[in-house]
């Protein structure tokens, strides 16, 4: 259904698609196409929110703006998808309030991919942060951010842009670095249970000179030590490396230093 209002003072043309041939009362889309700058090549967006008022007034007040060519609303999820795919915006504002709008995110970002997608109403908190980044969105606007920062972000991001408040920004850092935090303890825990070598494999002598390596000392101060060839360490040096798996002999003296001189010495064992 085509209703033309390019004769009254707005200079808008309202277009609207009802899910329902049957049932002109619903619209599940309407696009609101501005001609006022026909000569500025702008930029088209599409707005996904459940809640009319908002999504009505949004639309209205971006429609007014000479940023826009055009502006498209969508009530539903799965209007949304629908109209993106015949539309092809190249910026949508989702309402992060919605139910599923991440999954719904990662399935646009997925098939549609020069659209760019700003979560609207974000809080601060990281679980909210971390969806909204692993969903593939490109810009973030905050539930207390003002029209002006709303405007921004939508002309930075359908340049190709991100846009990140500073507050969000810091909260990125701060799960990136518990991130790898996390993960290099994981890693570290993970190797330990690797490398957790059976005394029972060493023999006396090898344990003799286990612990003289994690203690720091020289092939020279092992062979002085235990009154032995130099030649006669290196072997069993070697016999050690291979039986923990490990290509150094610094790695070998780290291992064996957290996981054997904690308990005492591997040649009391």
């Amino acid at each position: 259904m085509l209703v033309d209002y390019s004769t009254s003072a707005t200079g808008l043309l309202y277009y609207s698609c009802a899910s329902n041939p049957n049932e002109d009362a619903y619209l599940c889309m309407e696009v609101v196409q501005n001609y006022k700058m026909e000569n500025n090549v702008m930029i088209n967006a599409l707005i996904v929110s459940d809640i009319r008022i908002y999504c009505d007034g949004l639309a209205h007040i971006l429609s007014e703006k000479g940023t826009f060519k055009s502006v498209a609303k969508a009530r539903t999820l799965d209007d949304a998808i629908r109209v993106v795919s015949s539309l092809k915006p190249e910026v949508l504002l989702i309402d992060m309030a919605m139910l599923e709008s991440c999954a719904v995110i990662k399935y646009i970002t997925g098939v549609f991919t020069d659209v760019k997608v700003i979560a609207l109403t974000v809080t601060r908190d990281e679980k909210s942060i971390l969806l909204c980044a692993e969903s593939g969105i490109t810009g973030y606007v905050l539930r207390d951010s003002s029209l002006d920062d709303l405007i921004y972000a939508i002309e930075h991001v359908a340049k190709g842009e991100m846009y990140c408040p500073p507050s969000v920004a810091e909260n990125i850092l701060a799960l990136v670095k518990k991130f790898k935090f996390n993960q290099n303890r994981s890693a570290d825990s993970k190797l330990n249970k690797k490398k957790a070598i059976p005394v029972s494999i060493l023999t006396r002598r090898e344990r003799e000179i286990a612990d003289l390596i994690a203690g720091g000392f020289s092939n020279k101060q092992i062979a002085r030590d235990l009154t032995i060839e130099v030649s006669t360490v290196k072997n069993h040096v070697h016999n050690i490396l291979v039986k923990m798996g490990v290509k150094s002999r610094m790695r070998a003296a780290f291992v064996l230093k957290e996981r054997f001189i904690s308990n005492g010495s591997m040649s009391e064992i």
